[in-house]
């Protein structure tokens, strides 16, 4: 039988298009929930806790709720999905759907997770593989698969410290918080004891995570671990300059330690007034008269940089000397002169004046008051006036003796 052309093209079609209805679900399908991790394969010592890094993000149209689970454990493995900080077990994710406006560090369609896998000390060493799995309720489901391998070498037991934030940077007078981690590798619960060792005049305390109480102990089951916060709070008026500060955890002969650094940057702060506590003078109108105050650095750190400003009535002129202070200490104060002058047809009274010290991290400002007395040449008119009027009179009575 002879087969047309135009009939094994329209086979091939109809072939193509039923292998792409069967296809299409699937391959839409695997697009709809991905999991990924930056790691999928590592190498750890023998008793050494994994903690990888995974993502699940969801690419279909519509908000998702997915349950996450860890199908296949090797025997003698304690794993768990969690959230690394705060840490927090997790089963179930809700994720939107991806907003191809938002910025990528706005996406809330995709969740950063954490795997974490603690041996047992009969685990030996070898490859180990793990599985995570997430599924929507509408039955999505992506798969990942973790390999671990565990080396001959036996992990240093005991008890350990962690910060993922060990330095930390606040003006004077601020408390410091750290973020520490205590692991209980010593295979049984223990009592662990803690104490710190810092600069003189520095407060330490420590606080359980997630709640407000001081604490000097902390009771762990083996394998577990406990967030703690770590508060230090400078003396008052603490120069700047990094102070280290030791953080010891101890249950008999087991001990960690680990090094925090508390760098005080110094307050800044301009103080602006004179040497009397007094905020008045006096000018007379048409001349410039002197006027002294004081400019002193009120915190711990150095400031650099610094203008004067004065704000005045229109007419009025304002000078300072020195115009500007390169350095000022701290507790050095120094003296600013400046010169005030009123328009010669101001009228005798009260003003105010605004004069400001200003640097790039402190400024301060403060109001004068200003008493405008009447100029010397008003004053000879005035006396002339007089001598006048009392030579006019006195002509007067002198007639009238005459008389």
């Amino acid at each position: 039988m002879k087969v047309f052309p135009s009939a094994i093209w329209l086979r091939m079609a109809l072939l193509l298009a039923v292998m792409g209805w069967v296809l299409a679900p699937a391959a839409v399908a695997g697009q709809q929930l991905t999991l990924t991790a930056p790691f999928l394969s590592v190498v750890v010592d023998r008793g050494e806790e994994v903690k990888l890094p995974f993502t699940v993000e969801n690419l279909s149209e519509t908000p998702q709720t997915v349950n996450v689970s860890i199908p296949l454990a090797p025997e003698g493995w304690m794993v768990v999905v969690e959230r690394e900080f705060p840490r927090l077990e997790v089963r179930r994710v809700y994720l939107t759907a991806p907003d191809a406006q938002a910025e990528l560090d706005e996406q809330t369609n995709r969740t950063e997770l954490q795997f974490r896998a603690k041996p047992s000390s009969s685990v030996k060493p070898g490859d180990y593989t793990f599985a995570i799995k997430a599924t929507t309720e509408s039955g999505t489901a992506a798969s990942l698969q973790l390999t671990v391998f565990v080396g001959g070498e036996e992990a240093s037991g005991g008890v350990s410290i962690e910060s993922q934030f060990p330095v930390l940077r606040a003006a004077s007078g601020t408390a410091f918080e750290f973020k520490v981690d205590v692991q209980n590798n010593v295979g049984e619960d223990r009592t662990f004891e803690l104490s710190s060792v810092a600069p003189a005049g520095w407060q330490i305390g420590f606080e359980p995570e997630f709640e407000r109480k001081q604490v000097t102990t902390i009771s762990m089951k083996s394998g577990r671990t406990q967030g703690l916060k770590v508060s230090a709070t400078p003396p008052p008026r603490v120069e700047a300059g990094t102070f280290p500060i030791t953080v010891v955890v101890r249950s008999g002969d087991a001990e960690a330690e680990m090094e925090l650094q508390a760098v005080v940057t110094g307050t800044y702060d301009i103080l602006l007034g004179t040497a009397t506590g007094r905020l008045n003078t006096k000018v007379t109108a048409g001349q410039a008269s002197p006027f002294t105050m004081i400019v002193a650095n009120g915190g711990s750190a150095q400031l650099a940089d610094i203008s004067f400003f004065a704000g005045k009535p229109d007419g009025w002129e304002v000078t300072f000397s020195p115009e500007r202070i390169d350095i000022l200490d701290s507790q050095e104060p120094r003296e600013v002169n400046l010169e005030i002058s009123a328009p010669d047809k101001t009228i005798p009274g009260d003003y105010s004046l605004s004069v400001a010290a200003s640097s790039l991290l402190a400024s301060d400002d403060v109001e004068v008051r200003v008493t405008v007395l009447a100029t010397t040449v008003w004053g000879w008119v005035g006396l002339g006036i007089v001598v006048v009027v009392l030579a006019a009179l006195g002509g007067v009575l002198v007639r009238l003796g005459r008389r």
